[in-house]
C-alpha cells in the first residue's frame, strides 16, 4: 500500500494520488494532519493523525509530533490495514518521474526481504541534528530521509514497540528522536535488512534531483528522461512562491539541561 503524507488535501495531491495508484498498481491511502478539515471527497481511505489516536497507541506526542514523527501515521495505517506486508510512505512534495512508474515499484516488489528502503540511509554523522537523539550504549545512530520510504510490517512493529518503550522513559521524552533517526536506528539495531534506493545498480536520486535547500517549481517541472528518478521538493503555485529554506532555519539550540539528558541517553539502552 502507498501512503501519501500531507497536511491536508488539495487538487494537486489528489492528482498525485491518482497517478501513483495507476502507475504503481497499488492501493493508495492519505495520511493527514487531524487538526485540519478535509474539503475534498476521495475514493482513497484516510488516516487522520491526531494526538488522541497516537496516544491510544501508547505514543508520546511532543508539540511538533505531526511534523517530527512521520512514522506515527504508518503505525496508524498498520492498525487499520493489518493485512498489508509492506507500506510505502511518500510525502506530498515527492515526485517519481522520467520513466515508467510500474517498473520502479515492480523492481522493489521483487525485494520483499528488505525491511527498509530509504534515501540517504547511512550511519549518522555527529554533526547531524538528530544524532544524539538516537545515541545509546547498544546501538549505532543511523540516519535516512523520510520523504519516501518502504517499510515492512515486522519492521514497523519493532519501531512501534521502540516508540512505546521510549514513551515511558523520561530521558528519551526529553530529547525525542524524529522519524529518520528512530526508524533507521531501530531497524539496524534489530538486525533487519535495510538498503538505500541507490543500492541496486543505478541511481534513483542525486544532488540534482533531491535537495533540502531549494525547491522545484512543479508548474514548469521537466524531469530528466531515461528512467524514474526521485525528485524533492516539488511544489506548486503559492507553495513554491513562498521561497526557499535551509535546515539552519529549522535548527535548535539545546539548553544545558537538554545537553545533560543527551549525555545520559548515550549510556542508556536503545
Amino acid at each position: 500500500m502507498i501512503l501519501i503524507r500531507s497536511t491536508t488535501l488539495n487538487p494537486v495531491t489528489l492528482q498525485f494520488a491518482a497517478e501513483l495508484q495507476a502507475g504503481a498498481r497499488l492501493p493508495v491511502a492519505h495520511v493527514l494532519d487531524g487538526r485540519h478539515g478535509v474539503a475534498f471527497e476521495t475514493p482513497e481511505p484516510r488516516i487522520m493523525v491526531t494526538e488522541e489516536a497516537c496516544r491510544a497507541l501508547g505514543l508520546y506526542c511532543p508539540g511538533d509530533f505531526r511534523w517530527r514523527c512521520g512514522d506515527y501515521g504508518i503505525y496508524l495505517a498498520r492498525q487499520q490495514f493489518p493485512e498489508i506486508r509492506h507500506f510505502w510512505l511518500i510525502e506530498y512534495d515527492i515526485r517519481l518521474a522520467g520513466g515508467e512508474l510500474h517498473e520502479f515499484f515492480e523492481l522493489f516488489a521483487r525485494q520483499p526481504e528488505i525491511d527498509l528502503l530509504a534515501c540517504h540511509l547511512r550511519p549518522a554523522q555527529r554533526g547531524w541534528r538528530w544524532h544524539r537523539t538516537a545515541a545509546a550504549r547498544d546501538a549505532e545512530p543511523y540516519a535516512c530521509t523520510f520523504g519516501i520510504v518502504r517499510i515492512s510490517a515486522r519492521a514497523l512493529d519493532a519501531c512501534l514497540s521502540k516508540r512505546r518503550r521510549h514513551s515511558a522513559s523520561r530521558l528519551r521524552r526529553a530529547d525525542w528522536p524524529n522519524d529518520e533517526a528512530l526508524v533507521a536506528t531501530t531497524v539496524k539495531q534489530a538486525g533487519y535488512s535495510s538498503r538505500d534506493f541507490n543500492g541496486f545498480g543505478r541511481r534513483f536520486y542525486d544532488a540534482t534531483t533531491w535537495s533540502l535547500h531549494s525547491r522545484i517549481d512543479g508548474d514548469s517541472f521537466q524531469p530528466l528522461q531515461g528512467g524514474v528518478m526521485i525528485y524533492h521538493p516539488v511544489l506548486f503555485g503559492s507553495s513554491f512562491k513562498r521561497g526557499n529554506f535551509t535546515l539552519q532555519e529549522l535548527g535548535e539550540h539545546p539548553t544545558t539541561w537538554q545537553k545533560v539528558l543527551r549525555r545520559l541517553n548515550m549510556f542508556a539502552r536503545w
